[in-house]
């Protein structure tokens, strides 16, 4: 197996006639001994082609000759230290996650992710830090990577330009003396969007993303939608009119993976109540924690009445999804992939899990851009309807392909 990739490190293409990373037993055997000529950089003065720094440094694959390092010595110890320590070294392990690339970017974006969102004054606002904590969170880009094979993960242009715009910070409006239905300006990235209950926009939304998370749960249970508590059993009369998004219950089963209530709720981490500003800027998915929380408190009581597990489904705006709705949806996905010995079948559980993220991330930003659009053309209409003259431009809020 000889890599085509390209380390921007070692400047090393395994494709291009080099010796191929898959070296066998005998050339590590005399490159110890200090009579290798593959050019792998040792100790002393470096090996021939793109060695060494110096004694044991990065020692690059030469493409020409030149004497590795002298027998023995420290410089043979730390170079068989390197080889044992660089991922891209070990290629006995095929696996594209140990190559030398891929976990030192990751470790450069992580670098670069705590520095802008450190506490104190840093280079960024504190809507920014809040934003870019809550992207960075898990399962919330994955509707960039998915393709349009199925109607949930089908965009618009109109859509997906919202959706890119909202998740790099870019400003949604143009026009700062735009005022919402409700009357309120409108800030310059939308925000004041998803805090006005204006219109109904976000009922749609909800019940678009709940659609789409029971239409997964239907894979391993039965899922019956917006039940009140007093019709699944006895329960608190406070509790009786409680309705729930999501109830799996064929009846007769009693298992926690098919026998569980859940509700979906969707939050915005961009607060005008300054402490949360600061506290969703400062932990990543607090925003989603302070709604688990919430929809804990307001079914707890009611899923202890019924003895049946409740779990709370909340996603941020951004796309980041909380820990209670990861939690869940993996264990379905692991329901699934099961085999008749009982044992997961983790590839197929990867899979599940790689298409379940893919439609519920674009679900939620394309509900986001509806809700966006919406609100901008209610309150393109309002401004106008306040100021008189020519009625603008219909604004394109078709967000379905």
């Amino acid at each position: 197996m000889v890599r085509s990739e390209r380390c921007s490190f070692c400047q090393y293409h395994s494709g291009s006639g080099a010796p191929s990373l898959l070296l066998g037993a005998r050339w590590w055997q005399r490159w110890r001994q200090g009579r290798g000529d593959s050019g792998l950089g040792g100790g002393g003065r470096g090996g021939g082609g793109r060695g060494g720094r110096g004694g044991g440094g990065h020692g690059g694959v030469g493409r020409g000759g030149g004497g590795g390092g002298g027998p023995g010595g420290s410089g043979s110890a730390v170079g068989e230290k390197l080889f044992r320590s660089l991922p891209i070294c070990s290629a006995e392990r095929e696996s594209d996650s140990h190559y030398l690339q891929a976990p030192t970017s990751k470790h450069l974006h992580e670098a670069l992710h705590h520095h802008l969102v450190k506490e104190g004054p840093g280079p960024i606002s504190l809507r920014d830090k809040a934003r870019i904590r809550s992207c960075a969170g898990p399962g919330a880009g994955n509707w960039l990577e998915a393709r349009p094979v199925c109607h949930a993960m089908s965009l618009s242009n109109p859509a997906i330009s919202v959706a890119f715009r909202w998740r790099f910070g870019l400003a949604l409006v143009h026009d700062p003396s735009l005022r919402c239905a409700c009357g309120k300006q409108i800030d310059r990235e939308g925000d004041h969007f998803q805090r006005c209950m204006v219109g109904g926009h976000h009922v749609t939304r909800h019940h678009a993303l709940r659609g789409a998370t029971a239409s997964l749960f239907r894979h391993v249970a039965v899922i019956q939608e917006e039940r009140h508590a007093s019709s699944i059993g006895t329960v608190h009369p406070e509790d009786a009119g409680l309705r729930l998004d999501i109830v799996a219950d064929d009846g007769h089963t009693r298992s926690s993976t098919t026998y569980f209530m859940a509700d979906v709720t969707i939050t915005h981490p961009v607060s005008s109540n300054q402490a949360k500003l600061n506290r969703t800027s400062r932990l990543d998915g607090a925003a989603a924690q302070d709604a688990e929380a919430a929809k804990q408190r307001t079914y707890s009581r009611a899923s202890r009445s019924l003895a049946m597990p409740f779990f709370p489904i909340a996603v941020e705006s951004f796309g980041r999804w909380g820990k209670s709705a990861l939690w869940c949806i993996r264990d379905k996905a692991a329901t699934l992939a099961m085999n008749w010995e009982g044992k997961v079948n983790k590839r197929q559980k990867a899979l599940i899990l790689q298409r379940w993220w893919r439609t519920l991330s674009c679900v939620n930003a394309k509900m986001n851009s509806y809700l966006i659009l919406q609100k901008l053309r209610l309150a393109v209409a309002h401004t106008a309807t306040i100021r008189g003259g020519t009625p603008p431009a219909p604004i394109n809020t078709n967000c379905w392909d």
